[in-house]
């Protein structure tokens, strides 16, 4: 008995003891992170953040006094990104066309300057056999509904890189009479984290696992927004 108490006293000793090692890192002038999308259908688009340093709070400082300019490689043409407070993000009046190489500008006061060049690809990627279902799931919060798509994605011999977004329109009653109709974009959401970089409530593929093949695409979306007496889909 004698024994088997001096060896708890051991294991009690050994577990309190803590050793604290003050490490001094130090504090770098922050850089900046951009997401920059070129879509065909849509203006050239940009969102801008800061880095945070290591020991601080997490948060996504945006920077909305930057200069971001595109320019056309071939004809030298040149196109400013103005930052929208109602989009929260820079936007162009112009469309990227296929095929082209564009030189993206970036200045910001206190961050410095950088440059990269984007090639919008010129392969034909094609989708088939989208399927889209409406599920009822089971929560904490009782039942809620879920609305699942999936197609199949015929990817190019180029490297690309594929967002998601899911847009519904809806248009709003009030008595049977037909007041307004808007547009309201979801998050999506997926499970397959080898595919999928969840980025700011994006799902941004990389054709790595599945370049110059067809692949199954798979993601779901919630409009938790909807309120049943006010709200139709169409």
């Amino acid at each position: 008995m004698k024994n088997i108490s001096i060896i708890c006293t051991v294991l009690l000793i050994l577990i309190g003891c803590e050793t604290v090692i003050p490490v001094d890192l130090p504090r770098e002038d922050p850089k900046f992170s951009v997401t920059f999308i070129m879509n065909p259908d849509s203006t050239f688009s940009a969102n801008l953040y800061s880095s945070s340093f290591i020991l601080d709070e997490l948060k996504y400082d945006q920077i909305t006094n930057a200069k971001i300019t595109v320019k056309n490689t071939a004809n030298g043409e040149i196109y400013g990104l103005q930052y929208s407070q109602q989009l929260e993000k820079y936007i162009s009046t112009k469309k990227p066309e296929v095929g082209e190489e564009y030189t993206l500008s970036i200045e910001a006061e206190g961050f410095g300057t950088a440059t990269s060049k984007i090639v919008l690809p010129s392969e034909n990627i094609s989708i088939s056999d989208l399927v889209y279902e409406v599920k009822k799931i089971e929560n904490d919060w009782g039942n809620d509904i879920e609305h699942a798509i999936s197609l199949n994605l015929k990817d190019g011999s180029e490297k690309n890189y594929y967002e998601f977004m899911v847009f519904s329109k809806y248009k709003t009653y009030s008595n049977d009479s037909l007041i307004s109709v808007h547009t309201r974009e979801h998050s999506t959401y997926t499970d397959d984290g080898a595919l999928f970089e969840e980025y700011a409530d994006l799902l941004i593929i990389d054709d790595e696992l599945f370049n110059n093949q067809t692949k199954k695409i798979s993601f779901y979306f919630s409009p938790y927004w909807e309120t049943e007496n006010c709200f139709r889909a169409s």
